[in-house]
């Protein structure tokens, strides 16, 4: 792809009106099949601390995951932005009650909670798409980009909607890839981008 970047911003636009037209029902279905993929990972099995996030509205929702990593004995994250940076803080949480709207109107974890980065197992990462080389689309911030380039040894794990799942994301030399994608349909395993 010539020019990643400048191709970004309308593939962006155009997967979040789809998603805009999304069913809830569809998208509540989708999620609880991704969240059973997930879960039946044999690194989710291993993992002793998962970092979620919080859906945004039309993404893939995380509360089926959350309880069955939580009855699973898991210490399950979530994230916050952390003031002055563009890397996420994680804290532990036990009820998603706890989520208070905090930065660009996001439901996330009071800092009194926060867990050192490098203690994470696991990271479920959210982006608009994938592509089957691990590929992700975000929205824009570069917060999880960020986040994951200073914590490499973390397992990456991209859920996607099947029809989210892109024969090529656009991507550039700091866009951050993930290990595994998971949709309702399969789980795909590519060889992580590292630069």
């Amino acid at each position: 792809m010539s020019d990643p970047r400048s191709a970004k911003q309308p593939l962006r636009q155009q997967l979040l009106a789809w998603r805009r037209g999304l069913s809830p029902d569809v998208l509540h279905e989708a999620s609880r099949a991704i969240a059973g993929g997930i879960g039946a990972l044999p690194e989710v099995r291993a993992a002793r601390v998962v970092a979620l996030y919080q859906a945004l509205r039309n993404e893939i929702e995380m509360e089926p995951l959350w309880r069955e990593l939580v009855l699973a004995g898991k210490q399950v994250l979530f994230p916050r932005i952390h003031p002055g940076t563009r890397q996420l803080a994680f804290a532990l949480v036990d009820d998603p009650a706890e989520l208070e709207v905090g930065a660009l109107g996001v439901r996330q974890p009071p800092a009194s909670r926060d867990v050192p980065l490098g203690s994470i197992d696991l990271i479920v990462v959210p982006a608009l798409a994938f592509d089957a080389e691990g590929r992700r689309l975000g929205r824009g911030g570069g917060y999880y980009d960020a986040t994951l380039a200073a914590h490499p040894a973390a397992l990456r794990v991209g859920p996607c909607l099947e029809a989210a799942l892109l024969d090529e994301v656009p991507a550039e030399v700091h866009d951050e890839a993930v290990d595994v994608v998971v949709t309702e349909a399969r789980v795909l395993r590519p060889s992580r981008h590292r630069r």
